[in-house]
């Protein structure tokens, strides 16, 4: 009796459906490279423990990376004279953008010099 409740209800057609996601193999999906600036002056200054900034320059972006504006995405920073890698939580790239007369100091130096800002670096 229980069982033709069962049946009725299509409880074995459930568990099936059920079980058959669990007998697939997982696919693999390859994420993203992550945006990566190799520059050849990249000092930390650490405002808190917790935050880290860089500020890079003579900067060279890999495919994809963006140029200008401001990107909250995970970036990678490279030091191309001593090797160090720092994975950071945005970006303010400077390689793109041109030089304009109402552009402040700080802003003009960065466009001169390919500057890529960063925040909340820590080393990897």
């Amino acid at each position: 009796m229980i069982t033709a409740r069962l049946t009725l209800l299509g409880l074995p057609a459930l568990v099936l459906a059920a079980t058959a996601g669990l007998a697939t193999a997982p696919t693999a999906v390859a994420q993203p490279p992550l945006p990566t600036y190799t520059c050849k002056f990249t000092p930390i200054t650490s405002y808190l423990a917790v935050f880290s900034s860089m500020r890079a320059r003579r900067c060279a972006a890999s495919p994809g990376a963006p140029l200008d504006g401001n990107y909250f995405y995970p970036v990678r920073m490279e030091n191309s004279v001593t090797g160090e890698k720092w994975e950071c939580g945005g970006a303010f790239p400077y390689l793109g953008k041109p030089i304009h007369p109402e552009m402040g100091s700080y802003e003009a130096e960065a466009v001169l010099n390919a500057g890529v800002d960063a925040s909340n670096c820590r080393p990897i």
